[in-house]
């Protein structure tokens, strides 16, 4: 995931390959435009990975109402992020799962995930 702290994919930018806690350590105040290049992330509105929760899948989402849609509570920007993992073996059949369902948002993803 590559992420600009303007909107329009302007200003400062820095690419994440691996989860994120915090833009503030990296000298961003926020995120206001991203590009998922695979996978899906989950962006989270606060640090920490608190507040609202969104799932981002591959695509541009040049400001923050193309991550946020139509929802009740729409975040203008995004603080955190990590990715959303799956690790299937098939020599054991079991599933390991890097954000699962103790993120209420993500639970039907994970439900999908599950069905394959």
């Amino acid at each position: 995931i590559v992420v600009w702290d303007e909107e329009g994919f302007q200003g400062r930018r820095h690419e994440f390959t691996a989860e994120c806690p915090s833009v503030l350590e990296l000298g961003f105040e926020t995120v206001r435009s991203l590009k998922v290049l695979s996978g899906a992330w989950v962006g989270f509105e606060h640090a920490g990975f608190q507040g609202q929760q969104y799932v981002l899948e591959r695509g541009e989402y040049p400001c923050w109402d193309a991550w946020s849609g139509n929802t009740a509570y729409p975040a203008d920007r995004l603080t955190s992020f990590r990715p959303v993992a799956c690790a299937v073996s098939s020599a054991t059949a079991s599933s390991q799962w890097g954000l699962g369902t103790d993120y209420p948002r993500v639970q039907i993803l994970v439900s999908l995930l599950h069905a394959l």
